[in-house]
């Protein structure tokens, strides 16, 4: 661990990355390169995707931002569905 930054009331600190595993260090190393991010912004944007499909796929409840949109593009695809529908008469 290192110290990062002391914010008035604490330290905050931060531990590096340490795979143990070759194939998941090559990976992760591979995706950083690709998208030119650091390998931690790799690795936590991967987690934060996969967390999101696992959650969607388990049907656990959403934030309330990402229920609106929701709603705002399934209301979207409705008035197309119109548009089309309206157009074929």
């Amino acid at each position: 661990m290192r110290l990062v930054e002391w914010t008035g009331r604490l330290f905050k600190w931060r531990m590096a990355l340490n795979f143990k595993d070759d194939e998941t260090d090559r990976l992760a190393r591979e995706v950083a390169s690709l998208t030119g991010e650091t390998l931690t912004v790799a690795v936590r944007r991967v987690l934060a995707e996969r967390l999101e499909r696992e959650r969607l796929r388990r049907g656990e409840p959403q934030g309330l931002a990402d229920r609106i949109l929701a709603i705002g593009q399934h209301c979207a695809s409705l008035r197309t569905l119109i548009s089309v529908r309206r157009m074929k008469s």
